[in-house]
């Protein structure tokens, strides 16, 4: 017969940029476990006190937990957040960067109103609700990780975006050119 050890709790602590505790955090845990490979796990909420508890099945020995902060107006200084052993790992928050652009007509270089953005981290999933322009063609995200995002466009039909995807937030304005597509 073979018996399983008990479940285990490891628990993170996520703070802001001067230690405070921050409660209500949203965390998505994933795991690596041998010889099955990466496993997505349960999501938790952190506590008053900024703990959050993730609770392993019988059994379940991870060689590397990795945690992620979902849904939060702020993001973590350090990506990935990963811990293995028994030690507790320490989030920090903070306030993310302005990324913003516009998207412009080839011909005219007027400001194009028909298009939608969104920006997404390439390994750890974050990602911002798809954005419409304003009439000038602009648009603008007050939070965004200091690291490189991919930004998915949405534009006009008879339309291809020439620019840069692959952005690190910055002061520039990013420029997307929309010329006709032949095909």
């Amino acid at each position: 017969v073979l018996t399983l050890p008990p479940p285990s709790t490891r628990t993170v602590r996520v703070v802001d940029g001067d230690g405070n505790a921050l409660g209500g955090v949203n965390l998505l845990l994933e795991m690596e476990i041998p010889p099955v490979g990466v496993i997505y796990g349960q999501s938790v909420t952190t506590d008053a006190n900024g703990i959050g508890r993730i609770t392993l099945g019988n059994g379940a020995i991870p060689e590397k937990l990795s945690v992620q902060p979902i849904n939060t107006v702020l993001v973590p200084a350090k990506y990935p957040v990963e811990f293995s052993g028994r030690n507790e790992p320490t989030i920090i928050m903070q306030k993310g960067k302005k990324l913003a652009g516009r998207f412009v007509d080839h011909s005219s270089g007027g400001g194009v109103k028909e298009c939608s953005v969104q920006w997404m981290t390439q390994s750890v999933g974050m990602n911002s609700d798809r954005k419409s322009v304003d009439a000038d063609g602009r648009f603008e995200f007050d939070n965004v990780p200091d690291r490189e995002v991919f930004l998915s466009t949405g534009i006009p039909k008879g339309k291809k975006a020439v620019g840069n995807f692959y952005v690190r937030p910055s002061d520039k304005e990013l420029i997307f050119e929309l010329q006709d597509d032949p095909r």
